[in-house]
């Protein structure tokens, strides 16, 4: 994080022998100084970081790469905040924001790092006053949220097949709803069944329900139309 303004000790000493009171360094971000995450188009050009916007949130989040590291600083009021740091090998340091819990607010994906065509992400919940807490990690090539608020991520584990997996978000962490798989036959025709066993007592969905109701999901029907 290089362009910061940072007052300095000689003129806080100043301001205090004058104002007598005792005054503390501030960091303030010109965030006009950055470039805007969404317009860089190779990310070891953005040096000194970017920024991510959206118009649901009023504060910044300034992502920066470096010494296999990806940084998220919070600026809100052009003042630093919570700072999260992920450990990060992948291609591209830059973040995403997707509201993976229904609520309406971006939440924040880090990508970590590239496993065979999927990427490992850590999932960030927004919280109030502009923090963010950590709930998880997931291998994904895609994403999406369903109508009742969970999120769907797809992994491809060949040319013609590809795992969803669906999550819940709480405190605990991501919790899987139901894993399905869906493969393009030779004849052009697309199946989807559920791969995962729901334990004894637990309150997700059958397999029938979660193959009927899931595999109906407009996101795994229009899986292979691209």
């Amino acid at each position: 994080m290089h362009k910061m303004i940072t007052l300095s000790a000689m003129a806080l000493f100043a301001l205090a022998a004058c104002a007598q009171e005792t005054s503390t360094i501030t960091s303030v971000y010109d965030l006009s100084l950055y470039p805007s995450c969404a317009e860089v188009q190779d990310p070891s050009s953005a040096t000194d970081g970017c920024v991510l916007f959206d118009e649901a949130i009023t504060h910044a989040l300034l992502a920066t790469s470096a010494d296999g590291a990806t940084e998220v600083q919070i600026v809100a009021d052009g003042e630093a905040g919570q700072l999260i740091q992920e450990p990060s090998t992948a291609p591209s340091f830059i973040p995403a924001l997707q509201d993976v819990n229904g609520d309406a607010m971006p939440d924040l994906l880090i990508p970590l790092s590239l496993a065979n065509v999927n990427t490992v992400w850590a999932a960030y919940i927004a919280g109030p006053d502009a923090t963010y807490s950590r709930r998880g990690e997931f291998a994904s090539n895609g994403w999406g949220t369903t109508s009742d608020g969970l999120f769907a991520v797809f992994a491809r584990s060949s040319a013609a097949a590809v795992e969803v997996t669906y999550y819940n978000f709480d405190a605990g962490g991501m919790t899987p709803v139901a894993v399905l798989v869906t493969e393009m036959s030779e004849d052009g025709s697309q199946t989807c069944r559920r791969i995962d066993q729901p334990a004894a007592g637990s309150t997700a969905p059958s397999v029938e329900t979660a193959e009927s109701g899931f595999c109906s999901d407009p996101m795994i029907a229009t899986m292979f139309s691209e």
